[in-house]
């Protein structure tokens, strides 16, 4: 099995039925270390396809096969989740020259960050993980989404080998999480953190409030937030196609449009992703939750929403979001639809919503604030 001296293009789907294989999802894997120890992991997971330069590997599952060559060839990619800034991606790749004009989310997102690096995950308003390896460089950029509604894990394997992975299922619990909004590089013998900048209106929260905003009424604050729901249903809709949504059937002002705003069903197979509720709301108790375990050798720089000057309510929901959810609640539920062969998607935790919402006075946010929240993972 010479995985590691070429490239293997996307295996038949047949190959994913190994007990262990990872099904359905786009998820990615990126390994260094002893030829031995990858190959031994490679056979074990059965990916459906590897590239592998210079003591660096990056693997990927999928139906379709999640790996997307760029168009200069230099970088391949992978990309595990949604474009919430699609169109504007779009717009800008084709001024480059690119005719991006039907590309999906995974092309948009995995050109981007070949043709800019580390600032052009800052160029994303994203939920997911990706992965981009340089072929001159033998490096891979791997990053998670501020909000952490996408997952990657980070792990040992055998003598010193290393693994991160956007898969929760994958060797237990020896894996730590990434932080939600980490960027690091891989390479054959060292990871680093590079500094990145996210554009303003890609963050979770606004430097600065527009007097629209401050103006506003609560039929208008709930206007405005219906809106951004909509943008954010339509691009999940793009990105997955059918979308379960009976996990939030009894949430009435997320699921009203809902069937408006999302195609509706095109066949009687189950579908591709599926919607979790989690994350808007505080849980009883969440003072008392254990903080998630991350990743020690990797910086964490969120809170991605401001803790100073808000009021203690609104505190103690942004540090339950950076702290509690991403790596306990969000990622049980990943867990769970990795297992019936679905995605997980949160179209109401877009950083656009989040942002607006934490610039709202709590007395006229609209009800989305009062999803509840299920028992918090300790």
């Amino acid at each position: 099995m010479r995985l590691l001296v070429a490239e293997r293009r996307c295996a038949t789907v047949g190959a994913m039925s190994a007990p262990d294989a990872i099904v359905a999802a786009n998820c990615f894997a990126v390994l260094r270390g002893a030829v031995a120890n990858v190959r031994t992991w490679l056979d074990r997971h059965q990916p459906a396809g590897v590239i592998a330069v210079r003591g660096v590997t990056l693997a990927h599952w999928g139906a379709h096969c999640g790996a997307h060559e760029c168009a200069d060839g230099r970088s391949v990619g992978c990309f595990d989740g949604v474009l919430l800034n699609a169109d504007v991606i779009r717009a800008g790749l084709v001024e480059r020259g690119h005719s991006a004009h039907h590309w999906t989310h995974a092309a948009l997102a995995i050109e981007t960050v070949a043709a800019h690096g580390p600032n052009g995950v800052g160029l994303l308003r994203w939920h997911g993980a990706l992965a981009v390896l340089h072929r001159a460089q033998a490096a891979v950029l791997v990053a998670r989404d501020l909000v952490g509604v996408g997952w990657l894990g980070w792990t040992e394997l055998d003598d010193g080998a290393e693994l991160v992975c956007s898969d929760p299922r994958r060797d237990g619990p020896t894996v730590t999480a990434v932080p939600p909004g980490a960027i690091a590089v891989v390479d054959a013998s060292v990871t680093t953190q590079p500094k990145f900048t996210i554009l303003p209106h890609n963050q979770a929260f606004l430097r600065q409030i527009p007097d629209q905003i401050r103006s506003m009424d609560a039929q208008q604050a709930a206007s405005h937030v219906a809106e951004l729901l909509q943008h954010s249903l339509v691009a999940h809709g793009q990105a997955f196609g059918d979308i379960d949504t009976s996990a939030v059937a009894d949430h009435r002002w997320l699921t009203q449009y809902a069937g408006e705003w999302l195609s509706a069903a095109r066949s009687p197979a189950p579908p591709p992703a599926v919607w979790t509720p989690v994350g808007l709301h505080d849980t009883t108790g969440a003072q008392d939750a254990k903080i998630c375990k991350r990743q020690p050798n990797l910086r964490d720089d969120g809170p991605w929403e401001p803790l100073v000057g808000t009021c203690p309510s609104d505190r103690r929901e942004r540090l339950w979001r950076h702290q509690i959810m991403p790596d306990g609640v969000l990622r049980q539920a990943r867990v769970q639809a990795l297992q019936t062969g679905a995605a997980l998607c949160a179209p109401h935790l877009d950083p656009a919503l989040l942002a607006l919402l934490g610039a709202l006075e709590p007395s006229i946010r609209p009800p989305l604030l009062g999803v509840p929240a299920p028992a918090v993972d300790s």
